[in-house]
């Protein structure tokens, strides 16, 4: 099995709470626990990237939302569905991704809140995944259970001290 060299990531209930219509919007985006110093720590080890479905925000927009967090200078890329006019599961975001990173399905593991995007699009694109299962957040119906083989992430965790042991564990997702 190939190394691992790079790490792409969802950003909405995944790195950050994601607020929805009607939600009053911080100042400042929520990072969930633990999540600023897992991703320095990662970022020393494999290439960080992004890719987000968004409905109008570009790359700029998601960029400020990562300063914001403090999160911008550990990912050297940054996919947002709006501008490249594909969204998660498309395995052509992944396959953008890949290409401008100049590497394969099989280096890379996706790590996402959504079975029906993250996972699915990153396990059809050849990527191993990992679902982040943040408590309190209220996550989709149709992502609540894997129900063929291409939804089925290597992992689900629930925190990401928990995420950082089982990407730096020697097993499968290594």
């Amino acid at each position: 099995m190939a190394q691992i060299k790079a790490l792409f990531f969802d950003l909405g209930d995944t790195l950050v709470r994601e607020y929805h219509k009607g939600e009053p919007v911080p100042s400042e985006p929520t990072v969930f626990p633990h999540v600023k110093e897992v991703i320095r720590r990662l970022a020393d080890r494999y290439i960080l990237a992004i890719i987000s479905n968004t409905v109008t925000a570009g790359s700029q927009r998601l960029r400020e939302l990562l300063k914001a967090a403090g999160l911008d200078p550990y990912f050297v890329l940054v996919l947002a569905s709006a501008e490249e006019g594909v969204e998660k599961p498309d395995p052509e975001i992944f396959n953008r991704a890949l290409t401008k990173l100049n590497l394969s399905a099989h280096e890379t593991i996706m790590i996402g809140n959504r079975i029906s995007r993250d996972i699915l699009g990153g396990n059809r694109t050849g990527m191993r995944s990992i679902l982040v299962w943040h408590q309190g957040v209220d996550h989709h119906p149709e992502d609540k259970i894997a129900r063929t083989d291409d939804e089925r992430p290597i992992a689900t965790v629930h925190s990401f001290l928990e995420l950082e042991q089982v990407i730096l564990q020697p097993s499968e997702a290594a």
